[in-house]
């Protein structure tokens, strides 16, 4: 019995070194005066350091081209995320402890977690173009009808609740139909775009742009009241009025100006008002600002 447990004592080390050189994570031990004592097969890849040259060296001097694993050995925490090379290491740090509760030194283990960063960054990606393809408009990248129908529920919910004035501005582009046949669609679409992107660059933070449909748009102005609102759609038609487009030249928008009355609940009189406002700015010659 005492042979076959001197035996079995004698094939620990063995086991233990076979564990850990055959493991996937990389191993790095350190004792408590911060000397390297071990590091396995692995670490030596994930770090690029002769592990033989290493090999009781101050972790300062083994360490000395890896400082932001240096860092995490030398604080307190006992996991991070480290960036070495091209790879993204999970870092976990262990303390060694005597049987008797002192400090002996430290076993870092190290995972390379690149591969799952890397699909975890695309889903993130590919998650975030569905979003934004579920909710912008593919020409102009402005917000789509349904994400206007959205914000229009919680911007009137919340104008209803606070008394606080909530207003839209519907316009158009004036003689599309003109452009398309003059100088064809792409011409047309990229008018559209130009208007777009000069009335989104002129709106207030708070404010937000999307597309109704066709040639039709729709700002969304909450905390601004109908006379706050008429001055904003005056800027805005007077701002696309002076500007030259490139391979387009003049353009005018027509607009529609709407604030929900008191009591609504909904904002579907908000937007029959703001569409009829637009269409008595076109009966009366384009280019200019109606209110309702």
């Amino acid at each position: 019995m005492s042979i076959f447990r001197f035996r079995l004592f004698d094939l620990r080390p063995i086991a233990k070194e076979t564990v850990i050189s055959n493991l996937e994570d990389g191993i790095v031990v350190i004792d408590k005066s911060g000397t390297l004592i071990d590091v396995n097969p692995v670490s030596v890849r994930l770090l690029e350091i002769d592990g033989d040259k290493a090999l009781g060296l101050s972790i300062e001097d083994a360490f000395s081209r890896i400082p932001t694993l240096l860092d995490f050995i030398e604080s307190t925490d006992s996991r991070s995320e480290l960036v070495i090379g091209e790879r993204i290491i999970e870092s976990r740090k262990t303390s060694i402890m005597s049987k008797r509760g002192k400090l002996r030194g430290h076993i870092v283990l190290l995972t390379d977690i690149t591969d799952h960063k890397r699909t975890e960054e695309a889903l993130r990606k590919s998650q975030e173009m569905y979003r934004t393809l579920a909710t912008t408009d593919m020409l102009t990248g402005v917000l789509n009808r349904y994400s206007l129908d959205q914000l229009l529920e919680r911007e009137t919910e919340r104008s209803s609740r606070y008394g606080e004035p909530l207003s839209v501005i519907m316009f158009d582009l004036d003689d599309l139909k003109k452009i398309n046949d003059t100088h064809g669609h792409i011409v047309g679409d990229n008018a559209l775009k130009a208007i777009s992107f000069q009335i989104l660059s002129k709106i207030r933070k708070s404010d937000s742009l999307g597309r109704w449909g066709g040639d039709e748009f729709l700002i969304v102005a909450p905390s601004t009241d109908l006379a706050g609102a008429l001055e904003m759609a005056e800027k805005l038609r007077a701002e696309i009025d002076s500007v030259e487009f490139e391979a387009i030249g003049k353009l005018s928008i027509s607009m529609g100006v709407s604030s929900l009355e008191m009591g609504e609940k909904d904002y579907d009189g908000l937007l029959r008002r703001a569409d009829r406002a637009l269409y008595e700015s076109k009966k009366r010659g384009k280019n200019r600002v109606m209110a309702i």
